[in-house]
């Protein structure tokens, strides 16, 4: 798991291939704005979505969250699955 800030998040969108972006917040917080184009899965969904939502697991995947801690337990969790590149 590697961490990158809001500069690294736009070069990494800017180019190719686009990784996928996947928002674990609840419903309530996806409500105050999500980054364009990301999947909203809440965390607790992620371990039974993760196929479906991930399908490769080489490919970058960033996840985020309100503060950072959510993110980094599905970062966690998917590293477990066997995805290579979680942000």
């Amino acid at each position: 798991m590697r961490e990158i800030d809001a500069a690294g998040l736009t070069r990494l969108l800017d180019a190719a291939p686009r990784p996928l972006v996947v928002d674990v917040r609840n419903a309530g917080e996806q409500a105050a704005g999500v980054i364009e184009g990301a999947v909203l899965v809440p965390l607790p969904e992620l371990g039974a979505r993760a196929g479906a939502v991930a399908p490769d697991p080489r490919a970058t995947v960033v996840l985020y969250c309100a503060g950072g801690k959510r993110s980094a337990e599905a970062a966690r969790l998917l590293d477990g699955l066997g995805y290579r590149d979680t942000l």
